[in-house]
């Protein structure tokens, strides 16, 4: 395989693990595998004022439109004077649109609330842009959703979560790749953005790190082609309503967290993720726009969750051809 082909190939399967991490309030949607997902969170009760609970989430990410354009017709690669002549003509494109749907419910019991609760749904567009134009590859990202996070306890005005992600990614190498954009976020009345930073590198044939610019970085071993084991230190944080005397409040609930992950690959399609970690800087903040009404700190806690994902396998470009499982 020339080099040039087998790192356009690269490129369309290792651009998404940037986002294998971003914690919940950023809205990781990136994943361009087409499944089915099913999560359940639970934080080990300890005591200290401490702030356990659960969380479980279902997700469905569809390909709704793709497109591959070679850029040139045949009758002008054939009248190409060489490989590499025929090479600069050539300037494909590739593109595809997810459809993600999504939802979930979340508990947590700690003073002063005794209970804090939320469901959401969630739904997006998730696409992603290739094209190869003088042997040099373009590729952009971009995520669009909205959704609700409220208890509805008592009320019935919600407030609407928009988020909206672009980026781009540049290849360093063969084993290396850079990702660099930006996320905007608006939940009420409270306006968001940030830059995003992400580095992968594969630095040794079973080794890999990743690193994730503002949320988290993951240091992954690849023990047999069905169990691979990751090493993760982050940020986590979620923003919901919920009401009380008939009243809706505002809440942002943040944590730091320590963990490892073991990924079971039952199958070619079918993945388990078994995680435990060490939960730590909690608290629970009441908003009022960008006001911080009152902050509770809670006690330090341990937690588990489980991940079950049914891949399709039925889209244009997919990260599995490298056993690049995000």
């Amino acid at each position: 395989m020339k080099p040039t082909l087998f790192k356009i190939l690269l490129t369309f399967n290792l651009q998404l693990l940037t986002f294998n991490c971003f914690p919940q309030f950023i809205d990781a949607n990136i994943f361009f595998k087409p499944r089915f997902m099913l999560e359940a969170d639970y934080t080990i009760p300890q005591q200290n004022n401490n702030l356990d609970g659960y969380s479980t989430r279902a997700s469905l990410l569809l390909p709704i439109k793709n497109n591959f354009d070679l850029g040139v017709s045949v009758k002008d690669i054939l009248k190409s004077t060489s490989i590499k002549d025929a090479l600069k003509k050539l300037q494909p494109s590739m593109s595809q649109t997810f459809l993600r749907v999504d939802g979930g419910h979340t508990e947590f019991y700690g003073a002063p609330y005794q209970t804090l609760r939320s469901s959401h749904v969630k739904a997006g567009i998730t696409g992603v842009k290739i094209k190869f134009n003088d042997l040099k590859l373009k590729t952009t990202l971009y995520s669009i959703n909205a959704g609700v996070y409220e208890s509805f306890d008592g009320y019935t005005t919600p407030s609407v979560l928009v988020s909206g992600m672009a980026g781009r990614v540049k290849i360093l190498g063969l084993k290396s790749i850079v990702f660099y954009g930006a996320y905007a976020q608006y939940y009420d009345r409270q306006f968001f953005a940030t830059p995003i930073l992400g580095f992968y590198n594969r630095f040794l044939p079973k080794w890999s790190y990743t690193l994730i610019l503002p949320s988290q970085t993951r240091l992954t071993y690849n023990i047999n082609k069905k169990i691979r084991q990751d090493v993760m230190l982050g940020f986590d944080g979620r923003a919901f309503g919920d009401g009380f005397n008939n009243q809706r409040y505002s809440f942002r609930q943040n944590q730091l967290f320590a963990a490892t992950q073991s990924r079971i690959r039952f199958s070619k399609n079918t993945n388990l993720y078994v995680e435990g970690g060490y939960r730590f800087n909690r608290s629970i903040r009441e908003k009022n726009g960008f006001q911080t009404n009152v902050e509770h700190l809670y006690g330090n806690g341990f937690y588990t969750k489980a991940t079950l994902i049914i891949n399709f396998n039925k889209a244009l470009l997919n990260s599995g051809v490298f056993d690049l499982d995000i």
